[in-house]
């Protein structure tokens, strides 16, 4: 067996990120997000997956799969992805309250907190 090269361990460290936000959104029960974790779970295992099952598409599939067997351009996206959705699950500290006159006030931990803030 080779050694993992380093799109594959960018790859696997996406996936886990993934991963975690699944789990963030599963005890958070927020089944929008559940379905977006575990949708981009399953797409970024495919370059993983994917090549090692079918190491020769069909001639006419090639153009269609080239990026998919390319680890490079799978990592740019995979890292992308687990930016992009586990931070989706993640629920928000920052909260909006209106004051009535037309403003809106924002709260975040750290002013609910004691610390100063501005």
């Amino acid at each position: 067996m080779g050694t993992i090269g380093k799109e594959r361990k960018v790859i696997m460290a996406s996936i886990f990120l993934v991963f975690l936000g699944l789990v963030t959104a599963i005890i958070n029960d927020r089944t929008d997000h559940i379905y977006r974790a575990a949708v981009a779970t399953v797409g970024l295992s495919i370059p993983l997956i994917l090549p090692a099952k079918v190491p020769d598409p069909p001639e006419r599939l090639r153009p269609f799969l080239a990026p998919i067997y390319n680890e490079g351009t799978m990592m740019i996206l995979a890292v992308f992805i687990a930016v992009h959705v586990p931070s989706s699950t993640f629920p928000s500290r920052t909260t909006t309250s209106s004051t009535g006159t037309g403003e809106t006030l924002i709260s975040s931990a750290t002013s609910s907190a004691g610390l100063p803030s501005g």
